[in-house]
């Protein structure tokens, strides 16, 4: 404080920059970290997800908690199983229709193309019929690229499941865990937030 009794204006502002600093620090960090909390909120659902199914299950069956979560957990692999044999025959089906019409229509579309002096500019963009067919590098790329995303949307899937058979197996374990990290005097309300 001045002798006045006004602030320095020099203190509010090295307060403000040091708030500022911090929030875009927060945010920055929220945004790192964006795909761990997205995949542990989604390792949650899917653990509220298997333990309904298991709790019908022994609500329904004689089988106990362990039991009844491996029962779970069989049910929904044989699901996935029974869908993607079933899907399985369409969908390859549907592939090599696409490898067949593709290159077809790309043909089409540099006929109608090369009818126009404005297109000729464009047929240096798109790729023939026979670079389609051929193994290009362009095209090789674009596989390498979608079977890489592939394999990541596969892990993101497992860990998810893993996560969730985690905490379904023993649920009180993570939730005292989490408890553990808020502070005495709220855990009471949070406790209930979480029972919730």
């Amino acid at each position: 404080m001045t002798p006045d009794g006004a602030t320095d204006p020099r203190r509010d502002l090295f307060f403000i920059v040091r708030a500022i600093a911090f929030i875009g620090l927060l945010a920055f960090l929220i945004w790192l970290a964006g795909d761990v909390l997205l995949l542990l909120f989604a390792g949650v659902l899917m653990a509220i997800f298997i333990d309904g199914i298991a709790r019908w299950i022994n609500a329904h069956t004689p089988l106990r908690r362990g039991a009844s979560i491996a029962g779970a957990l069989l049910g929904l692999l044989l699901l996935f199983v029974v869908v993607g044999i079933y899907s399985a025959p369409e969908v390859t089906e549907q592939v090599t229709q696409l490898s067949q019409e593709l290159p077809r229509s790309v043909d089409n579309l540099h006929q109608q193309l090369d009818k126009h002096s404005w297109g000729k500019a464009l047929l240096a963009q798109v790729p023939s019929a026979s670079e389609l067919r051929s193994p290009g590098v362009g095209l090789v790329r674009k596989a390498t690229g979608a079977l890489s995303s592939t394999v990541v949307v596969m892990a993101r899937t497992l860990l998810i499941l893993a996560i969730g058979v985690f905490i379904t197996i023993q649920p009180q374990l993570y939730r005292n865990g989490v408890l553990r990290l808020i502070p005495i005097r709220k855990r009471a309300r949070a406790a209930e937030i979480i029972t919730a």
